[in-house]
C-alpha cells in the first residue's frame, strides 16, 4: 500500500509534463505559459514537503498520509476538468500540497512498520 501511495505522488508530480501541448491548445494560451503550472507545483512541493513531513510526526503518519492521498486526488480532479488556466494553477497548487506529502510521510511509516533487519529492503521497494 504504501508503495502505492508512493506511486500516486510520482504520477502527481509528473502528470502535467506529457499533455502541456494539448493543453495549451484547449485553454488558447502558449505553451510557456502552461509550463508555469509546473513551476507552480514544483515550488509548492518543495515547501510543503518539510511541513508534511512534521505534521506526519505531530498528526499520526497515516491519518496524514490518507489526508494528503485525498488532497492530491481532489487536486488532480480538478486540473482534469479545468477550463480555465487560474484553476489549472490552483489545481496543481493543491495537487503538490497534497504530494508533498506522500513520499516523506510513506517513508517514514515504513520504516516504522518494518523490523530493523528488513527495513532497507522494505524502503527500497516503496
Amino acid at each position: 500500500m504504501l508503495a502505492a501511495a508512493a506511486f500516486t505522488g510520482a504520477l502527481s508530480t509528473r502528470s502535467l509534463e506529457p499533455v502541456i501541448p494539448q493543453i495549451a491548445d484547449d485553454l488558447q494560451i502558449t505553451i510557456v505559459t502552461v509550463a508555469l503550472a509546473a513551476s507552480a507545483f514544483a515550488v509548492t512541493l518543495a515547501l510543503s514537503q518539510p511541513v508534511l513531513g512534521i505534521a506526519g510526526d505531530f498528526f499520526g503518519k497515516t491519518r496524514v498520509l490518507i489526508g494528503c492521498l485525498l488532497i492530491a486526488s481532489l487536486g488532480n480532479f480538478i486540473g482534469g476538468t479545468t477550463h480555465s488556466f487560474e484553476s489549472l494553477i490552483a489545481s496543481r497548487v493543491i495537487c503538490a500540497i497534497g504530494a508533498g506529502g506522500i513520499m516523506p510521510v510513506a517513508l517514514s511509516l515504513g520504516g516504522d512498520i518494518v523490523s530493523v533487519e528488513r527495513r532497507q529492503i522494505a524502503l527500497s521497494r516503496i
